[in-house]
């Protein structure tokens, strides 16, 4: 899983399939979250956007400032191609060294960058950045919604930092009452 960590490995992957894939489980399952969390009216940003339909479907759930970010190049230009939502962006941008403005966000999204960032080299360093750069976007009572395959013993280290003025919950959710449970952190700045 070291490959998840690399931009080669997505490039290729995407270039192989131009078709979407979901990461753990659907919008339809993690709606009431989003609900929860974040008005309608906020701008979003999705970080390692991927080629899923998460943001078609906040758009079409009635969440129409959507920026999509990924460090894929290939994934990017798919996706503004099959794109048909006026005010959704998508653009190839690194989440470690975001370049949009601080606090130009209410919300801020993930679903399985996290994990991949962590499979990479200087995962410590990645997080860091990644969590700076993510409390620097938010605007004050803005919240980040991370989704991860991976329990709190091993998420908490990285978003339970002084140096991060945030709160942080955390909740799980399953695809079916059976299915390996999946991890949301809430970190509300």
């Amino acid at each position: 899983m070291s490959h998840y960590g690399k931009i080669g490995y997505w490039d290729e992957r995407y270039s192989e399939k131009d078709t979407s894939f979901e990461w753990y489980f659907p919008y339809s399952i993690i709606r009431p979250i989003f609900h929860e969390y974040v008005q309608p009216e906020s701008r979003i940003l999705q970080i390692g956007c991927g080629n899923s339909h998460v943001a078609d479907d906040l758009f079409d759930d009635g969440f129409h400032h959507i920026s999509n970010i990924d460090i894929s190049e290939v994934v990017v230009e798919q996706m503004r191609r099959h794109n048909r939502r006026e005010g959704m962006t998508y653009e190839k941008m690194d989440v470690r060294h975001l370049t949009y403005p601080s606090e130009a966000f209410e919300a801020v999204i993930d679903k399985g960058t996290v994990d991949a960032i962590v499979c990479g080299e200087d995962k410590d360093l990645a997080m860091a950045e990644l969590a700076h750069e993510v409390l620097r976007v938010l605007t004050p009572g803005g919240v980040f919604i991370c989704i991860s395959c991976v329990e709190p013993a091993y998420r908490f280290k990285y978003f339970q930092r002084v140096e991060f003025p945030w709160t942080v919950r955390h909740t799980t959710i399953r695809k079916e009452p059976n299915a390996e449970p999946r991890h949301v952190y809430i970190m509300i700045k």
